[in-house]
């Protein structure tokens, strides 16, 4: 059985700025505590290596299945071998003063060992996107000289 989450954020940033710290997935680890790693493959796909139940490692292939700058981003674990199978997307939704609504819709399977990767996924992607605010809140702004 197939389940969905969906989860949003507001953050001070602007979609652009939250767009390039999320489509860079290799630089994850720095706001989500639980990865330990990613990799590129070929093409659209990375490897992810993740902590798992009862202290074990998981990993498996992610392919990004849609990218729209500064919009949205999707992926899917599902065509690949591998320890949990999701998709799902992020979307970036532009708000006043400098803000941005980031959404998190995320479904997985709730049966067999995904179920078992899967038990508090909800509290996991609002912890994820707490962090996610807190690190791109905390980065310095650049400016052109």
């Amino acid at each position: 059985m197939t389940e969905q989450i969906t989860k949003s954020i507001m953050i001070k940033a602007t979609p652009e700025k939250a767009f390039s710290v999320l489509s860079n997935f290799f630089d994850y680890p720095k706001f989500i505590q639980e990865i330990q790693s990613v990799q590129p493959v070929s093409g659209d796909r990375t490897r992810w290596k993740v902590d798992g139940p009862l202290g074990k490692s998981m990993e498996f292939d992610l392919e990004t299945t849609r990218f729209d700058p500064n919009q949205r981003i999707g992926w899917s674990t599902k065509d690949f071998e591998g320890d949990l199978t999701t998709s799902g997307q992020i979307v970036l939704a532009q708000l006043p003063d400098m803000q941005t609504e980031v959404t998190i819709t995320m479904n997985y399977e709730a049966e067999g060992f995904s179920g078992l990767l899967s038990r508090g996924a909800e509290s996991k992607i609002e912890k994820l996107l707490r962090n996610f605010k807190a690190y791109i809140e905390g980065m310095p702004e650049r400016f052109e000289i």
